[in-house]
């Protein structure tokens, strides 16, 4: 009975992690009067307050690699 109950719940537990999914959108933001655009990731399955984290590109600008560390970041709960 034991082994069948721990194997439902692991069953639930993993169907639920597949449901989660890390969300990703370009935001923007304006400081005085100049407009910058950001990276925003996150997991949509963690409701209520995170911690979060600001992922600083190179010089050049925001590129895949920043974006794969903030959606990195994003799945172990940070946004």
């Amino acid at each position: 009975m034991m082994k069948q109950l721990l194997t439902v719940i692991m069953f639930v537990f993993f169907s639920l992690t597949v449901l989660a999914e890390v969300q990703t959108q370009e935001i923007t933001y304006k400081v005085g009067n100049n407009e910058f655009t950001g990276y925003l990731a996150y997991d949509d399955a963690i409701s209520g307050k995170r911690p979060g984290i600001i992922v600083v590109h190179e010089w050049w600008g925001h590129n895949d690699y920043a974006r794969k560390r903030a959606k990195m970041l994003a799945e172990l709960g940070y946004t």
